[in-house]
């Protein structure tokens, strides 16, 4: 009944009253009553050690100073932070921890955001009476990401105890005793966590940095944006830097209902694939459509006006030769909810509902989404800290939602129960696997499963399911909600996904489509067809298409991979950091993206494009002109300052349907399984696979180029 019920003491500091609750530490108190303390090894988030010492205050009717992190308040207890023995002692312990630190202050990435430096303007001495040899440590190879001088380490172990508590990978630890002791891995490895680039945030010094940006830029002279990690589905708080027109460093932002402190490696190094391999200028086919008789593919630059029309008299041209169901639109991972609803503006008015996301156009359909929370994260994220039971049905939580992985980690190993449905994955939890069919999660519904009694005295667990397999569960998702409704627990089945764009895409327009169709029929068809990607890349869908008869238009803020032949409009769009948009978390809750930088080139908002797109089309259905003269008479005077044939879109389009009736079709393959494996962490949408950072890892095997 009072286990929530926290009891407050009266806690005295520098003389003045304050009642603060009695669970806290006297740092912690000093911190509510606005009093800094200096210190190096605390960390909020991180467990207590008291090794620094810096945060030595003054009890009252205390022989000594007391560490103030470790120490428990108690009733009446008296503080002093500001007494002659405090500071006196605080220059003490600082002198000690700079006696082997090296002055390459200004060569240091971590000039200008130092705690050292901090505290060592406030009590540090203008000289040393330090005259013997310096110590000098071995640098560490943590791997492509993070930079070591152990010289300057001070021993706070705050790297060691993230990586054990919060990474659930304790491979770093302290090695040696007194002044032999140093910090580093117990097996010479580099660090294999998806989020391993959080130590160089918590390291108070310059022993953590960067390594991509070392040498490279001075905080004081970077400028901030907050903005949305959209790597992910659950929309971490970032935050961008940049100077010029370039994002040089992406940084954690403190979100305590979702990210707390921390950020994923993908997001954290992924700044330069902003820069490589972008589209920054409309490109137009410049050959005939002889796509098997060796003919060389090339393009042509363009300008926006000649482009839109292109488009527009296409999409006409398809439409009359054709129905309205060879037209496709296909979204990508990172679309945002204002493009969505520009194009189904757009599909609404060619009467068409064929608007499908990236990925379902490879694995699956989706019918059980009617109901909102049957595709979101239900529950609270703090709500992964409670030790409720959990069981996974073929999802990988640290590779699909690695910080929601750190939430879970939180929880007691006494109170820890998981289980997992599926193939055998490396997780950094213990867990018990359950199988791999739905005859495993009927006998656990029937009480008929051995791990029946270790969640029988809770009463109700949580499942969580990566969206590919919901439509697989369907039945047993009512079965699931009943039980939880039956227990008094709501909407306990949570739904992660890869991607930001999900949930907004099956909100404002997609989930009413999912229902009338069945697997695989977007794509294989023998008719022709006209696919609108924005974004996606059509690389990943030649195991579904019909060799020529099948035409790309793509949009997207970086090009394609390989060489596409089917593409012969290319349109230049922004990335999330060139541009103000809105997503929809993995929780459902709407987040925001502000523009950073200006975009490159040519490059136009993607909802912008579809806009305009709208306008001419309702420009061209409002003209008292029959379709046959549109094909003949007006598509030919848009291009009528081009003279090539080449041009004329309906002069293309003929001698592509008279082509292709004598080629042989490619086979297809009907046997596609889709299997929830992410073959390489870092590549999993187009910004990630063009940065070269980030390129450096291979994912799983972790081995690296070190250039540096």
């Amino acid at each position: 009944m009072y286990e929530n019920f926290i009891l407050s003491t009266s806690v005295y500091i520098n003389g003045s009253f304050f009642e603060i609750s009695s669970d806290l530490t006297v740092l912690q108190a000093c911190g509510l009553a606005g009093i800094y303390i200096p210190r190096f090894c605390y960390h909020e988030k991180l467990s207590i050690v008291g090794s620094c010492r810096m945060c030595l205050v003054e009890l009252y009717k205390s022989l000594k100073p007391v560490v103030a992190c470790a120490t428990p308040i108690f009733k009446d207890i008296e503080i002093y932070t500001e007494t002659a023995l405090t500071k006196n002692s605080r220059e003490h312990v600082l002198e000690f921890l700079l006696i082997n630190h090296p002055l390459d202050c200004p060569i240091c990435d971590q000039g200008g955001e130092c705690d050292l430096q901090d505290q060592s303007l406030v009590y540090g001495s203008d000289r040393g009476r330090f005259k013997e040899k310096k110590r000098a440590v071995l640098n560490k190879d943590f791997g492509p990401f993070i930079k070591t001088m152990m010289t300057r380490c001070i021993h706070c172990t705050r790297c060691v105890r993230f990586m054990s508590e919060v990474a659930g990978d304790a491979v770093l630890g302290t090695l040696g005793r007194g002044k032999d002791m140093e910090i580093g891995t117990y097996i010479v490895n580099t660090l294999q966590s998806e989020i391993s680039g959080n130590i160089i945030d918590i390291c108070p010094v310059g022993a953590l940095t960067s390594k991509p940006f070392a040498f490279t830029n001075r905080s004081w002279e970077l400028r901030s944006v907050e903005s949305v990690d959209i790597m992910d589905s659950l929309g971490s708080s970032i935050r961008l830097d940049f100077r010029g027109s370039e994002i040089v460093r992406i940084l954690p932002m403190v979100n305590e209902l979702v990210n707390e402190c921390w950020i994923t490696d993908k997001i954290r190094f992924t700044y330069d694939g902003f820069k490589y391999n972008r589209l920054i200028t409309p490109l137009l086919r410049k050959k005939k459509w002889a796509l098997n008789n060796g003919v060389a593919i090339s393009y042509l630059t363009g300008s926006w006006e000649r482009s839109i029309l292109f488009l527009t008299s296409i999409i006409i041209c398809f439409l009359f030769l054709f129905s309205v169901n060879n037209l496709k639109f296909i979204l990508n991972e990172l679309i945002d909810v204002q493009t969505i609803l520009s194009i189904f503006h757009v599909a609404n008015f060619l009467g068409s509902s064929n608007i499908i996301s990236s990925d379902q156009t490879l694995s699956t359909n989706y019918s059980n989404i009617d109901m909102r929370e049957n595709y979101l994260f239900n529950h609270p994220i703090s709500y992964l800290e409670h030790g409720m039971p959990y069981i996974f049905i073929g999802s990988n939580l640290q590779l699909e939602s690695p910080l929601l992985n750190v939430r879970l980690n939180k929880t007691s190993p006494i109170k820890k129960i998981i289980g997992f449905f599926g193939s055998f994955q490396k997780n950094n939890f213990n867990s018990y696997h359950l199988g791999i069919s739905i005859h495993n999660i009927r006998r656990i519904m029937m009480g008929k499963h051995f791990f029946c009694k270790l969640i029988s005295s809770y009463g109700v667990s949580s499942w969580i399911s990566n969206i590919y397999y919901l439509n697989a569960f369907t039945n047993i998702l009512s079965m699931i909600n009943y039980i939880g409704k039956y227990n008094g627990v709501l909407n306990h089945y949570n739904v992660i996904h890869n991607d930001c764009s999900k949930v907004g895409i099956f909100d404002l327009c997609i989930s009413n489509n999912y229902k009338q169709v069945s697997n695989y029929c977007y794509l294989k068809t023998d008719l022709p067809m006209l696919l609108y990607c924005l974004g996606s890349n059509p690389n990943l869908y030649q195991n579904v298409l019909i060799s020529n008869k099948h035409f790309f238009i793509y949009q997207g803020h970086h090009s394609v991979v390989d060489e596409f032949k089917q593409i012969f409009l290319f349109l230049p769009s922004t990335s999330f950091i060139e541009k103000s948009k809105k997503y929809v978390n993995n929780v459902g809750k709407l987040v925001s993206v502000r523009k950073a930088v200006v975009s490159p080139g040519l490059s136009k908002d993607d909802s912008l494009i579809i806009d305009i797109l709208n306008l001419i089309l309702k420009h061209v259905n409002n003209k008292d002109i029959t379709k046959e003269v549109l094909m003949f008479t007006y598509l030919p005077h848009l291009f009528s300052k081009v003279h090539n044939k080449n041009y004329n879109i309906y002069y293309l389009i003929w001698y592509t349907m008279c082509t292709i009736q004598n080629n042989k079709y490619s086979k297809l393959f009907y046997n596609i399984i889709y299997t929830n494996k992410i073959d390489n962490y870092y590549k999993t949408n187009q910004i990630a696979s063009a940065s070269k950072i980030l390129g450096k890892m291979n994912v799983r095997l972790y081995n690296y180029t070190n250039i540096y």
